[in-house]
């Protein structure tokens, strides 16, 4: 089972993987950043799972991979993609067909989403999410792994007057004329 939550610019899954009856850590990250700044989670068959995020590392090639499951019913993968602009997507087939989703948003187990989306209403980060997944439900847990987008360069607006903060300072809600002080005038 997975659990692999968005919120806030964050994707974070947990660290256990099942296979029929056996449990234990994930041999390869469940989330991984690609090249261009996104970032992908997935879940599904261990084998599915591998060749979606070995297809998206490699550059999308024209050649889709091929999704094996575990029954024939479940044989397709289920990513999300949080892209840089802080965008969440899920995919509708395949590697294919990406539509947009609520941020926050997770995918994997029924009941570890359910618990994930209420831990993260009370205010909980995606990360804490996780963690309390974790230790509520069975066959989920390990060491919470996570990716975060980077806000390098992006445009924040200052908490006084909403005028546009252009530089990468989350300690810094305020523009210059709101708050001198912060900026050592």
């Amino acid at each position: 089972m997975t659990i692999i939550v968005c919120k806030d610019r964050t994707m974070a899954a947990d660290g256990i993987v099942r296979s029929g009856d056996l449990v234990g850590p994930v041999a390869f990250p469940k989330i991984v950043r690609l090249r261009d700044g996104r970032i992908i989670g997935t879940a599904g068959a261990v084998v599915d799972c591998y060749a979606a995020q070995q297809w998206f590392l490699t550059g999308e090639p024209e050649t889709r991979p091929v999704f094996y499951g575990t029954r024939a019913e479940n044989n397709e993968v289920d990513i999300l993609m949080l892209r840089p602009d802080g965008t969440v997507w899920r995919n509708g087939i395949g590697v294919d067909g990406f539509y947009p989703q609520p941020n926050p948003t997770t995918i994997g187990g029924y009941a570890a989403s359910l618990v994930a989306e209420a831990a993260m209403a009370c205010g909980l980060s995606a990360v804490e999410a996780v963690r309390l997944v974790g230790k509520m439900l069975a066959g989920f847990g390990g060491d919470a792994h996570f990716e975060q987008l980077s806000t390098v360069g992006l445009p924040y607006n200052c908490a006084a007057c909403g005028a546009p903060l252009f530089w990468a300072r989350e300690d810094v809600a305020a523009c210059k004329e709101c708050s001198p002080g912060q900026f050592g005038a």
